[in-house]
Formats: C-alpha cells, sequence, structure tokens
C-alpha cells in the first residue's frame, strides 16, 4: 500500500522480509534504541532514596510526621501485639484498646491491599467513626464486602 502510513519505528524495511513476517511489532529491548544501565557497582542500602526506604520512614510514619506540622492532633498508633512509643505518640496493640484509651475520633489504616479490609472491619468494630483506608490494590471481594 503506497502512502499508508507505518505505525513502527523500527527498521520496517525489515519487518516485513519473509524471516521476520511473524515478528511483533511491538518494541522490545533487543530491538529498541534505548541505552540500558549494564553497570556491575554494587550499592548498599544506604544508596537507596530515601523514599523508597523500608523503616523509620514508612509512608504512615511520615505521613504522621506531616500531619502533626500541620497541627493535626494524633492520639497514637497500632501495631497488632505491640506496645510502646513512636514519634512521642502511643503505639497500641490493638485497634480496640486504642478505641479504650486514646478514644479516637477517625482512623487512617496504612496496611497492603490484601490486609485492608480486615482492618477496616477492626476499626468498624472498635466503633471508630471514621474509616479512611490509605492502600493499593485491594482485592474487588474485599472492596464489595466493606463497602469501600
Amino acid at each position: 500500500m503506497a502512502g499508508a502510513p507505518r505505525f513502527n519505528a523500527i527498521r520496517p524495511s525489515r519487518l516485513h522480509t519473509p524471516t521476520n513476517r511473524y515478528r511483533s511489532r511491538f518494541v522490545t529491548a533487543k530491538n529498541s534504541n534505548a541505552a540500558f544501565s549494564t553497570t556491575s557497582r554494587l550499592q548498599s542500602y544506604e544508596d537507596t532514596l530515601k523514599n523508597l526506604k523500608i523503616g523509620a520512614d514508612t509512608k504512615a510514619t511520615a505521613n504522621v510526621k506531616e500531619s502533626l506540622q500541620w497541627g493535626t492532633k494524633i492520639v497514637g498508633g497500632v501495631k497488632p501485639g505491640v506496645e510502646g512509643e513512636h514519634l512521642g505518640l502511643p503505639v497500641f496493640p490493638s485497634v480496640r484498646v486504642a478505641q479504650e484509651k486514646a478514644r479516637p475520633d477517625a482512623t487512617a489504616v496504612y496496611v497492603p491491599g490484601n490486609q485492608t479490609a480486615a482492618a477496616i472491619e477492626e476499626a468498624i468494630e472498635a466503633e471508630i467513626p471514621l474509616v479512611v483506608a490509605v492502600a493499593e490494590h485491594v482485592p474487588i471481594h474485599d472492596i464489595l464486602r466493606v463497602g469501600l
């Protein structure tokens, strides 16, 4: 077809030869002009970008720090089976204990998607009036069950 637009930018003349007739038209690493790093330089955990590190600055901790700076009154946190203190705030072993001791008006749920429904249900059972879930990839059946 003369004058027909070509949508493949990778050597279109080679794509229609008999040996390449069934080749995919999608760009692959082998065919692309993109440069990929092949360095063998070993890097340590300290070289990791700060926002990708796991530990002291997780999403929940970072959000609490920022919320405290904005003046939000945070009464504590929950870590199952652990009691103590973090960022000067009490850490409770369960949502029920947090509700009894701190009497929160709301809760923010920071758990992986597959644990979100159970965490929301625990907050509902503890009769916390407002539950805000911050999660990605929550299974559809969990969303329907909890009513997100």
